[in-house]
């Protein structure tokens, strides 16, 4: 008896476990039906944006912030008050507009205010259909816009390269294009003379070497482009050894030169492919004595340099052994 008990009290238990999820899932239908009916319906709230400014332009600009908040009243569904109070801090509306439109105040440089009235149609087509502005609480939008300013500005690679033995760069690396046009803030353009890549590195070369490489950002400044092609020459080159007298030019009157060494082993740099074209050459070797800051008498404590001031068409380059010599300057006896 207790067992037959017991089986009849479990199956009312299932009956009425049943019973009640039944019942918890038709609730639940139920307050989903009635939300999407009142979320579905129109109610009047205050929505809140911060506008960014877009001048219009062909190129990309940099949006200004407004400093206040654009208020507005609405007619809106529930869906969408719920989707706004989603949105959180990136409540924003972007707007482009013409330079025309924005005011500059006469109290301030950076000043600048824009009317509501002039943004009227654009807020309304940026909003959903959903959304009815019943009227702007706020009538002017205030930015801090600095004086812009557009410049062509020339490019320079930042880089540091190292050759194979027997291989150097001829020329100048190449940038394509070598300039480009950037805007901004004119207090900020404005100091730019020049603009560099980001930093390359190259090594172990032994062929030319190209390809595309970015250039550095600035803050506050936008390029017309961000990426630039280079391009390193690199050949292999012979050098073609001869010794030369150093001639020394310039000598103060009433005074005369020594040198020490005399002479200097030139070392002149060309191609692999033009070999011998150099064996000829005749090379002039001078130490300028402008180069001294003043005559050294009777001693020869004076270091100098001497330069090649005939470099030969053809050649990729030069070395001086030893690259200095020693010289002091005698004044004649009368």
């Amino acid at each position: 008896m207790l067992a037959k008990g017991l089986r009849k009290i479990a199956k009312f238990r299932v009956k009425k476990g049943r019973e009640l999820l039944i019942f918890l899932i038709c609730l639940f239908l139920a307050f989903a039906i009635w939300s999407i009916d009142k979320l579905s319906d129109s109610y009047t709230h205050i929505f809140q944006y911060r506008v960014q400014l877009f001048e219009q332009s062909e190129r990309e600009e940099e949006p200004f912030l407004s400093q206040n908040r654009l208020s507005l009243r609405v007619q809106s569904t529930g869906f969408d008050i719920i989707k706004y109070h989603l949105a959180g801090k990136k409540r924003e509306l972007a707007l482009n507009l013409k330079s025309a439109t924005i005011n500059r105040e006469k109290w301030g440089e950076r000043r600048s205010y824009l009317l509501t009235n002039d943004i009227k149609d654009g807020v309304v087509a940026l909003l959903s259909h959903k959304i009815a502005v019943d009227y702007f609480i706020t009538d002017t939008l205030f930015f801090n816009i600095a004086e812009q300013q557009e410049r062509v500005v020339p490019i320079k690679l930042n880089y540091k390269i190292s050759f194979k033995e027997q291989y150097i760069n001829p020329s100048q690396p190449k940038i394509t294009p070598s300039s480009i046009t950037v805007w901004g803030a004119k207090e900020r353009v404005s100091e730019l003379d020049s603009l560099y890549t980001e930093s390359l590195v190259i090594s172990g070369s032994d062929r030319n070497e190209s390809g595309v490489v970015k250039i550095k950002k600035l803050a506050g400044v936008r390029f017309s482009q961000e990426e630039v092609l280079y391009s390193i020459e690199s050949v292999r080159y012979v050098e073609i050894s001869q010794s030369v007298d150093v001639e020394v030019i310039n000598i103060p009157k009433g005074w005369s030169a020594e040198l020490y060494p005399p002479t200097t082993t030139l070392l002149l740099r060309e191609r692999l492919a033009m070999s011998s074209y150099l064996r000829n050459f005749k090379a002039k070797v001078v130490l300028d004595c402008k180069e001294l800051k003043t005559p050294t008498k009777w001693s020869l404590d004076t270091v100098v340099a001497p330069t090649l001031v005939n470099m030969p068409e053809g050649a990729i380059g030069y070395r001086l052994e030893p690259p200095l010599v020693e010289v002091g300057l005698f004044k004649n006896r009368e």
